[in-house]
């Protein structure tokens, strides 16, 4: 796969996710926060081709998430596929260039961010009524 933009090395990583004073401590001794932040700098720092992040916004502080989405973003520009699951609505469908929503065992592309938030089944039932 042809990237678009070359990726950080390691240490850049590392500076983003505010995780380089945590090289001399031992992963048992990190908080939450940090504990994501490293694994997300693990599979960063592999230049993954494909991302898979498995509801990664649920339970970090807003200060995390926007170091996620920037990474995301970045990666992304990069030429990464990356797949977000999720219930965290908002932050999920502010990285997002194509939605698919999986319910009830059917899988229905939605197609591009405005796309999605047009289909009422999906405004109505995963969105909110307040979204209808």
């Amino acid at each position: 796969m042809r990237r678009r933009f070359a990726l950080p090395d390691g240490d850049q990583v590392l500076e983003e996710l505010k995780i380089t004073h945590l090289l001399d401590q031992s992963p048992d001794s990190y908080s939450g926060g940090e504990r994501r932040r490293a694994e997300l700098a693990l599979a960063v720092i592999r230049a993954p081709a494909c991302l898979l992040a498995d509801e990664p916004f649920l339970g970090i502080t807003p200060a995390d998430t926007d170091v996620f989405i920037a990474v995301f973003r970045r990666l992304a520009g990069c030429g990464t596929a990356i797949v977000v699951t999720g219930h965290e609505v908002p932050f999920i469908l502010s990285v997002a260039d194509r939605v698919t929503w999986i319910n009830g065992g059917t899988t229905r592309p939605l197609g591009d961010l405005e796309s999605a938030q047009r289909d009422w089944l999906f405004r109505r039932e995963y969105l909110g009524i307040g979204a209808v």
